[in-house]
Formats: structure tokens, C-alpha cells, sequence
């Protein structure tokens, strides 16, 4: 199983959109409480932190993805590190 650090950043919730290849309008309404809007911010400032409900929901987003996804996520986001 592939996993995030103690808690979510921008960065790797990207990464993870991108890992399940989802546009930002299709990845928000996975996340309950978060806009397009909120979403596309963090491609600007990678290094903020999600809110604790958002940090559950990409949580459960990375636990119920496919194999092929989290190599996918496991890959983009090694290499933003």
C-alpha cells in the first residue's frame, strides 16, 4: 500500500488527481467541502496542508484506488520529492 506522510499536502493531492486522472472539477466532488476553485490553488502552493476532513477523504481516495493508480501516485509523487 502506498502512503502520504503524516498529513496531506497540496503536492500530493495533486499527484494524486493526476494518479487517478481526474480533472479538478471531477476531484472536487470526490472531496467533500472543497471547490474547483480550492483545488487548483494547491497546484500554486503545493506545500499546503489539507483540512483534516479533506486529509480523510484523500485517504479513502488512495486506499480504494486501483494498483495501477497508486504505482501511478507512488511514481508522480517520488518525483516531486
Amino acid at each position: 500500500m502506498v502512503t502520504t506522510g503524516a498529513s496531506w499536502t497540496g503536492g500530493q493531492a495533486t499527484a494524486l488527481r493526476i494518479a487517478l486522472r481526474l480533472t479538478v472539477d471531477e476531484f472536487a466532488t470526490r472531496l467533500d467541502g472543497l471547490s474547483p476553485r480550492g483545488l487548483a490553488k494547491w497546484e500554486h502552493q503545493p506545500d499546503v496542508e489539507a483540512s483534516m476532513d479533506t486529509q480523510r477523504d484523500l485517504d479513502y481516495l488512495l486506499r480504494t484506488a486501483t494498483p495501477d493508480e497508486q504505482a501511478r501516485f507512488a511514481s508522480l509523487w517520488g518525483d516531486q520529492q
